[in-house]
């Protein structure tokens, strides 16, 4: 079910997810009050872990490139191949999965959107980026896909939507538009639409691409928040340009 998260930690810097119960995981996104435009990922995904208290965590991120690849990290020794900074990096990919316990991952986004997954039988967590490439190319049924190659399953499977441009503010290229509503025919009678005319809802495309693949649709939520609509709290892109920093959204299996 979606609902709004809460501003919480440091006055409003972060918005974590909404696990109640869970006390093996911690995560959420990162606003621009904690993390300044001009840092690299590096420095903006460290101050994020730092933020939610996970100093000695190793990190793990992607150079993102607009894909639908997925790593999962599946030993420890993978996150202590990283600098003396404290992390590391997977070179062109858009998401990572992990089943292994004391691991933090994080994604970037400034209007895209962040999808972090939680599955809690068997304390799987991933978090993925999903531009419009990634949402045509599905990369959120490969989240899912990879989930399953290390045990999960998908009835316990949580899923949270972070702060992303809503279908309010993102217009496209007819052509675009064209391309996404013939690929994606079959979703269109579900629960809410994902386009009107040109403007596409990255957010409802990607949760009802989960719901078609069987994650029940009480399992995931939703942020609430539109980047654009929301410039004084989150990265916007299409509202900043070149100018814009990214919002850094993680999740950290803890034990």
């Amino acid at each position: 079910m979606s609902q709004p998260c809460q501003l919480t930690e440091s006055e409003g810097s972060i918005l974590s997810l909404p696990l109640k119960g869970l006390d093996w995981v911690t995560g959420g996104s990162s606003t621009r009050k904690i993390i300044p435009p001009t840092y690299s990922s590096a420095e903006a995904a460290l101050i994020m872990r730092n933020a939610l208290n996970l100093e000695t965590v190793p990190l793990i991120f992607c150079r993102q490139r607009h894909t639908d690849r997925i790593h999962v990290v599946r030993e420890r020794t993978e996150l202590f191949a990283g600098d003396t900074a404290g992390h590391s990096v997977i070179d062109s990919c858009d998401g990572l999965i992990s089943p292994v316990a004391g691991v933090a991952l994080a994604v970037f986004t400034a209007d895209c959107v962040p999808i972090v997954f939680v599955e809690e039988k068997h304390r799987i967590v991933g978090v993925v980026h999903a531009g419009w490439r990634g949402t045509f190319a599905e990369i959120a049924i490969r989240a899912l896909e990879s989930i399953g190659a290390v045990g999960g399953d998908t009835r316990y499977l949580r899923v949270w939507f972070g702060p992303a441009i809503g279908g309010c503010c993102y217009e496209v290229g007819e052509d675009l538009a064209g391309s996404f509503a013939n690929k994606f025919r079959h979703l269109i009678g579900l629960d809410g639409a994902f386009l009107s005319g040109r403007f596409l809802d990255l957010v409802q495309l990607n949760k009802l691409q989960l719901v078609y693949a069987g994650v029940p649709i009480s399992h995931i939520q939703t942020s609430g928040f539109c980047t654009k609509d929301s410039v004084d709290l989150f990265y916007s892109f299409r509202a900043e340009g070149e100018r814009a920093g990214r919002i850094v959204t993680l999740v950290a299996r803890t034990k």
